[in-house]
């Protein structure tokens, strides 16, 4: 059993609330094109959720490289994908009731199955499949260095 480290989860948690803050403002049609106080601090609270994407990817690699067993294979990417597709279901059919839309076949597929909709996910995944590279290069360095030891 691993030793938790507190510090890392408490900025983990603290740079999922800046992404959410920046999906709340970005995408709620906020006007931020005056230069008063509310649209000043929306603008920075968008940017503390980018800040914190940024945060959330750099620790999410620091312990994937770290890890000492296997990074989880085609599996865990086939299970990533299996709940991206579920939660978009979900979401699709939500949005869809509450805005009292009929139901589209043709969306509900493009939800599915366009990069752009899931452009973080498809990312994420791109990334686990570097991270065998990506956990060699960086025991060599740390070998070799030993600027890498954490």
């Amino acid at each position: 059993m691993t030793k938790r480290k507190s510090n890392f989860e408490l900025l983990r948690i603290i740079s999922m609330l800046g992404i959410v803050l920046f999906h709340f403002f970005y995408h709620g049609n906020y006007d931020t094109s005056s230069m008063d106080f509310n649209s000043s601090l929306i603008v920075y609270l968008q940017f503390v959720g980018e800040v914190g994407v940024d945060i959330f990817v750099i620790i999410s690699g620091y312990f994937i490289v770290n890890r000492k067993t296997i990074w989880g294979g085609p599996n865990k990417i086939i299970q990533l994908y299996g709940m991206m597709c579920f939660y978009s279901t979900v979401f699709y059919f939500l949005f869809t009731i509450r805005n009292s839309n009929a139901l589209n076949i043709k969306e509900l597929i493009k939800a599915l199955f366009i990069p752009h909709y899931w452009w973080f996910a498809n990312t994420f995944i791109i990334a686990l499949l570097f991270v065998p590279i990506l956990r060699f290069i960086f025991r060599t360095f740390n070998k070799k260095i030993n600027i890498f030891a954490f």
